[in-house]
């Protein structure tokens, strides 16, 4: 169910021995452009660059300076990996194929899922996961899931979903911890969740593309500084909500379920209690 690509081994058996250079590290990226597509247009925009040398000579000191980190989370991704894969194997048996690609990335994104194709799972080992094997079920759920990017509630199913599956997984956390949230800044989020239920439900038929108004304020966290990424916080209680009528396999495919999907969210933003309980 989940094997290894390995494309940053010379990379990192470079920066083990001390001699990874600039230029190496710009190989790398253009050698591997197709699969870290999705990191390296985030770099552009982060970095206010269209040239890859450019992003590359910005970052490389900080992959020289984050070594020990990037070498340690390649050890504990190497254990981890199985672990997670028995974990989803048991909740729904057989799944498609799961593609975990330890990498070093730009440093704009700690883990991502792409569909295209096969399903590859990135870890960008520069970001200290804390909980690697939430952060990694958390993607791999992302990959084995059937879902849509047309609406703003397409939105919330989608992140709410993954973050879910990483909290039955791994039980024990706080809800904030499966979030990567502060508990100050969750909790904050719950009230406004609870004083904004209409809002929730307007906004929730909304189409959503990438930067648009409803994505900037739901679903990215330098847009919406006072509540970053609370689409996921809406998201993550509406599939909990889900998951007592539904079981976690029906829900795979749920979120194309569009009828069935704004019935149930309507229900949910109408229960009362449903955000200031914590569901």
């Amino acid at each position: 169910m989940m094997k290894v690509l390995d494309i940053a081994a010379n990379l990192l058996a470079s920066l083990d021995n001390g001699t990874l250079s600039e230029n190496e590290t710009l190989r790398y990226f253009m050698d591997n452009q197709r699969l870290l597509k999705s990191n390296i247009e985030q770099a552009y925009f982060k970095y206010g660059e269209e040239n890859l040398s450019e992003v590359v000579k910005q970052v490389f000191p900080k992959i020289i300076d984050n070594r020990e980190l990037i070498l340690s989370n390649l050890r504990r991704l190497t254990k981890i990996k199985d672990q997670v894969s028995e974990k989803v194997v048991s909740v729904y048996g057989n799944v498609p194929d799961v593609t975990i690609v330890p990498c070093v990335g730009l440093f704009v994104a700690s883990g991502w899922a792409n569909k295209e194709g096969e399903y590859h799972v990135f870890i960008a080992l520069e970001f200290p996961h804390r909980e690697m094997d939430i952060i990694l079920s958390h993607e791999v759920a992302h990959a084995v899931s059937q879902d849509t990017w047309d609406t703003v509630l397409d939105g919330f199913y989608r992140e709410g979903h993954a973050v879910y599956v990483s909290s039955v997984l791994y039980p024990g956390h706080g809800d904030e911890e499966y979030l990567f949230m502060s508990e100050e800044l969750y909790h904050k989020c719950l009230k406004w969740m609870e004083t904004n239920r209409e809002k929730i439900l307007k906004d929730s038929t909304e189409p959503l593309k990438v930067l648009n108004r409803y994505h900037k304020f739901y679903f990215t966290t330098g847009y919406n500084p006072d509540y970053p990424n609370i689409g996921y916080v809406i998201g993550y209680h509406y599939v909990k909500y889900l998951n007592r009528k539904y079981s976690l396999p029906e829900l795979l495919d749920f979120g194309l379920k569009k009828k069935e999907t704004e019935t149930e969210f309507t229900d949910f933003i109408n229960d009362a209690g449903i955000f200031t309980e914590g569901s």
